[in-house]
């Protein structure tokens, strides 16, 4: 008898970024190595077989997206990618861009018959521009969409999920020169994130910043403590849903950004509750 197909996951994390000439351009992204290893053992525990890669250029990125065209798939496929980022973009260790587009594609059921009917669910952990979310008592507003801010993720294929670290909307982009900085962050938190609770949660927002310490990133380690606790159990909406109330109201920025905030949100065109992660 054959064994089934086992699931898989590619963790890519990039924690060191040159250009071609040598020249830093970003910041080192201190923790996002232990914690893309702490992820990828979870997701090895949860029967998944775990390809972690680490400071992997633009091209590069782009070419294990292709690998994994070819590859045999169990039930589910999961994409972590941590990084520096702008809106629609991740940065390589070239720190050259890669378009969210661009991996939809490589990913899409014309390119990618394999995966045509696998739910595919990315995590992100990625700046997507240089504003703060400085965090209110309550809100709850529900404004007027912008389709344009989001058209970049109606291209995602069928049967996926994408869960961004931060809300995305207007403001000025990062620029290649601008050296992203890591924050200190507890679990302190008394205020909610200014854009929670919204009708339109993806539309309307200010670009902004994803927190990232020594220790990890706020949204990865409540990713990681979801798939750890009996929330890995939960049909997959639901527990995004988790991870956007642990990170909104248990994690907030301390030092020189005090009280500031973060608030994740995810896309999905599944047509169907699934549970990845109940093994």
């Amino acid at each position: 008898m054959s064994q089934p197909r086992q699931n898989r996951a590619l963790v890519i994390v990039n924690t060191n970024f040159c250009s071609s000439d040598g020249d830093v351009v970003f910041g080192t992204r201190r923790g996002a190595k232990r914690e893309a290893e702490q992820l990828s053992n979870v997701l090895s525990r949860l029967n998944y077989k775990v390809k972690l890669m680490h400071n992997k250029t633009a091209k590069e990125i782009e070419d294990l997206y292709q690998e994994e065209c070819c590859c045999e798939h169990g039930d589910y496929f999961v994409s972590i990618i941590s990084s520096h980022g702008e809106e629609g973009v991740i940065f390589g260790y070239d720190s050259e861009p890669v378009k969210l587009t661009r991996i939809f594609r490589i990913l899409s059921s014309d390119k990618c018959p394999a995966l045509t009917k696998i739910p595919k669910i990315f995590f992100i952990q990625a700046c997507r521009g240089a504003e703060f979310d400085q965090g209110v008592l309550v809100e709850c507003d529900s404004s007027e969409p912008e389709p344009d801010c989001f058209s970049d993720y109606l291209s995602i294929p069928p049967q996926t999920v994408v869960m961004f670290a931060c809300s995305p909307g207007k403001g000025e982009p990062l620029t290649h020169q601008r050296r992203a900085k890591t924050f200190p962050f507890g679990h302190v938190a008394i205020t909610g994130p200014r854009h929670s609770q919204r009708c339109s949660p993806s539309f309307t927002l200010c670009r902004l910043l994803a927190f990232l310490n020594v220790f990890g990133s706020m949204f990865l380690q409540a990713l990681l403590k979801v798939l750890e606790g009996e929330e890995r159990h939960l049909a997959l909406n639901r527990l995004m849903t988790r991870i956007n109330w642990e990170v909104a109201f248990c994690c907030q920025a301390r030092g020189t950004y005090e009280g500031c905030k973060e608030m994740p949100c995810f896309v999905t065109n599944l047509l169907q509750e699934v549970f990845p992660f109940s093994a």
